[in-house]
């Protein structure tokens, strides 16, 4: 939970270029923690899914955006989603 709130906190700064490289390492670390977790520790799934690990540490704007809406409870990203919804 810290990982999503560090990436969400990561995404609303201003400068655009440094935050999605910095966002999608976050995420990326995030996701790889929970693959672990839910394969190794829990067992609640045969393997770790590295392609989402993979797909989130080359993100673009939009797909973190994504990832973190639905993780998080607060609307401070209902803008930011809005903004790059558009986006193709």
């Amino acid at each position: 939970q810290a990982l999503i709130s560090l990436g969400t906190t990561v995404l609303l700064a201003e400068d655009d270029d440094r935050e999605v490289f910095d966002c999608s390492t976050t995420m990326g670390l995030c996701e790889h923690i929970q693959q672990h977790l839910a394969c190794i520790v829990y067992e609640s799934q045969p393997f770790c899914y590295h392609a989402r690990v993979h797909d989130l540490l080359n993100a673009d704007q939009r797909r973190l955006v994504s990832y973190l809406k639905k993780r998080i409870p607060c609307s401070c990203l209902d803008e930011k989603y809005k903004a790059v919804k558009a986006l193709p």
